[in-house]
C-alpha cells in the first residue's frame, strides 16, 4: 500500500478489514468513479457513501442489496433504504415496515423500527445498494461506473454463510458474482409503481433468519 492510498483510507469512513478491497480498486475501479463524481452533483455526500462499510468483513451475516441512494438530498445516509433520523421517511421504507407488519403482527413497527438502520447494521447486516451514489434528483443514473467496484465487493466476500438477500432487478444482476446463500425479491418500491403487493408477502425477513446458521436477526428492536 502506497502512503497516498493509507492517507486516503485512514480519512474514509470504512473498517480497516476492507483496506486490501479498497487499496486495489483506488487505483482501478474507485479511481473512475471519484474522477466521475467531480463533474457530477451527486447524493449522498462524500464522506458518507461508505457507511455499510463500517461492519468488519468477519462480522457480515447479510447482505441486502437495493438499486441507489434516494435522490433527493437529505436523504441518503450511505445504508440502502436507511433515513438520517426517525423523522425522516419514505416509501421504499415505509413498505419495509408494512412487511415486517405482515410478518411480525406488531402494530408499534411502523412508529417504532429504528429508522436509520443502524440496528440492524450493528448486527451485521450491510444495507448495500448497486449504485452508491446517483445524480441528485435523478435514480439510477450512475449504476454503470460503480458496477466493476460492486462486483468486487461481492468478490471480497468469501464466507459461503452469508445470505445475500437482492431485492429488485439492478441487485440481481449480480448474483453470477455472489458466492452464499442467495434470495431473490421485487425492490420495495415496485408495490408502489404497480398498486400491489409484491414485496410485502414475499417474507424476505423471516427467509434470511431460516438460511442463517447461528443467531437470528432481531429486524424490529
Amino acid at each position: 500500500m502506497n502512503y497516498e492510498n493509507k492517507e486516503v483510507l485512514e480519512n474514509l469512513n470504512i473498517h480497516k478489514s476492507w483496506y486490501e478491497l479498497f487499496d486495489k480498486e483506488l487505483n482501478n475501479s474507485l479511481e473512475k468513479v471519484i474522477n466521475y463524481l467531480q463533474d457530477s452533483n451527486f447524493t449522498p455526500e462524500l464522506d458518507i457513501i461508505f457507511n455499510t462499510f463500517l461492519i468488519p468483513v468477519s462480522k457480515v451475516k447479510v447482505v441486502i442489496v437495493g438499486q441507489d441512494p434516494y435522490p433527493q438530498p437529505n436523504y441518503a445516509t450511505g445504508l440502502a433504504f436507511a433515513v438520517p433520523t426517525q423523522d425522516h421517511d419514505r416509501p421504499s421504507l415505509k413498505i419495509i415496515r408494512n412487511e415486517l407488519f405482515r410478518c411480525y403482527g406488531d402494530i408499534t413497527i411502523d412508529v417504532n423500527l429504528d429508522r436509520t438502520l443502524n440496528s440492524w447494521l450493528n448486527q451485521g447486516i450491510m444495507l448495500l445498494n448497486a449504485s452508491l451514489t446517483c445524480e441528485m434528483y435523478k435514480s439510477n443514473t450512475h449504476s454503470k461506473i460503480w458496477r466493476p467496484f460492486i462486483i468486487e465487493v461481492f468478490k471480497y466476500l468469501k464466507d459461503k454463510n452469508i445470505v445475500y438477500a437482492l431485492l429488485g432487478s439492478k441487485a440481481q444482476s449480480f448474483k453470477k458474482y455472489i458466492n452464499g446463500q442467495v434470495i431473490e425479491t421485487y425492490h420495495p418500491m415496485y408495490d408502489i409503481y404497480k398498486k400491489n403487493n409484491y414485496f410485502v408477502g414475499s417474507d424476505i425477513f423471516s427467509d434470511i433468519n431460516l438460511k442463517l446458521k447461528e443467531t437470528n436477526i432481531d429486524w424490529i428492536s
